[in-house]
């Protein structure tokens, strides 16, 4: 409730032609989708934001009320990108995974690599059967494009099956994206959006290598940046 108000008034302050940055440090995880939603997904699940008075399992007491489903962070972003019009621009930062309590890494419980959660997927499954048969067909979404909308582009930690870990710098630890984030808008500025997606994902390859960043926009969005290759000259014959 206290980001859907923040939502409120934040897109109330917002004034067409602005450039908006958004950015979520904080916890995800996937979700069954709510049976009464019209509009299914080939996988079955949402992915939320995870606010700190959710529960990380289903039960007969939270259904997930206060987990912030996709459909509706999406809404959300949507009316910040209708109020800032077709002049404006958003650029939309998620420093999370499909988890919710800070724990080690599953795989080895003396890991010392900090991962934000587990990989459970919250819900209870009607039929009773394994959720994580649904964790590797999340699809790719289109993005809602209007005359009235901003462009928009999201970059998230990782994938939506994958992990997010902090990263560890000079003894502190960071959300793994919002670390490269910050180093390279610090750096460079944002001039030009592609390029700097770009530098992001360069800098996330040194520092969370296991997990992949993932980058979706109302446009075509490339975050590999394309290597040019030299051509070697032909070497001649001999006589």
């Amino acid at each position: 409730n206290g980001i859907k108000a923040a939502f409120k008034k934040f897109t109330a302050e917002c004034q067409t032609g602005d450039t908006v940055i958004i950015h979520f440090s904080c916890h995800g995880q996937q979700m069954l989708q709510e049976i009464q939603n019209t509009v299914e997904e080939p996988d079955m699940l949402d992915e939320a934001l995870v606010p700190y008075d959710a529960n990380i399992a289903y039960s007969s007491s939270y259904k997930g009320q206060y987990h912030l489903r996709d459909d509706e962070f999406s809404k959300l972003i949507d009316a910040v990108r209708t109020k800032v019009s077709k002049t404006g621009f958003v650029l939309v930062l998620l420093d999370a995974c499909h988890s919710d309590t800070a724990d080690r890494s599953i795989e080895d419980n003396k890991c010392d690599v900090v991962i934000r959660g587990s990989r459970n997927i919250f819900g209870e499954s009607p039929n009773g059967e394994d959720l994580d048969i649904y964790k590797y067909k999340t699809p790719q979404q289109p993005i809602t494009m209007t005359d009235q909308m901003s462009h928009v582009v999201y970059i998230s930690a990782c994938k939506a099956h994958q992990v997010n870990r902090e990263t560890v710098q000079n003894g502190i630890n960071y959300g793994s994206l919002s670390y490269a984030f910050c180093d390279t808008y610090r750096t460079t500025g944002i001039s030009d959006i592609t390029s700097f997606a770009q530098q992001v994902n360069r800098r996330m390859k040194k520092i969370a290598a296991a997990q992949n960043l993932g980058a979706r926009a109302s446009f075509i969005l490339d975050i590999e940046p394309q290597v040019q290759r030299k051509e070697t000259p032909a070497k001649k014959e001999s006589a």
